[in-house]
């Protein structure tokens, strides 16, 4: 047994030290670093390095930039979840010999974009206590559910062999509205 022991540390030991410094020693560090008023340029003195605790993130929070990112985070959560990418190619792929067409073409797309800006919001005022845009996303799929289900049947019968024509995508695009 005792062979059998040793036996593994030696095998698990180069994986456990590499764990270690390219894992565990960044983190570590990273974290020490953000309780601390760091500056680049006074990395050689280590007396120029004052803790500052949590103010770093209490500036975080405050920020408009951090408020502005977790915004975009959701807004682009949003086009893999929905598959807005494959709606937005479809919409492309719509013939546009006529004026007419050309001109419901690109107003599918537009209300495309004012959807998933509204989608963005929905969600990140569904879930305002949250800071985590996954769990802000899960909170909203949670409560949309049975309409979630609906767009992804519909859009999973079209990418069988569905007809895919201005109507069809209109349709889509009304399902995309109930879920805002």
């Amino acid at each position: 047994m005792k062979t059998e022991a040793r036996a593994a540390m030696f095998l698990l030991s180069p994986a456990l030290i590499l764990l270690t410094l390219f894992f565990f020693i960044p983190v570590v560090g990273g974290f020490v670093l953000s309780l601390t008023d760091y500056d680049i340029y006074s990395v050689g003195d280590v007396a120029n390095t004052r803790v500052v605790g949590g103010a770093n993130y209490a500036t975080l929070l405050h920020s408009p930039l951090f408020w502005r990112a977790l915004t975009n985070t959701l807004y682009f959560s949003l086009v893999g979840e929905l598959q807005l990418r494959w709606f937005a190619e479809k919409i492309t792929q719509l013939p546009t010999d006529t004026p007419w067409q050309a001109l419901a073409r690109n107003a599918l797309r537009d209300d495309l974009s004012t959807q998933q800006r509204a989608l963005t919001t929905s969600v990140a005022k569904m879930s305002a206590d949250s800071k985590d845009p996954a769990a802000m996303l899960a909170a909203w799929k949670e409560r949309y559910a049975g309409a979630l289900a609906r767009l992804a049947s519909m859009t999973d019968e079209l990418k069988r062999g569905g007809s895919i024509d201005l109507a069809v995508l209109s349709v889509l695009l009304r399902e995309l509205r109930s879920l805002a």
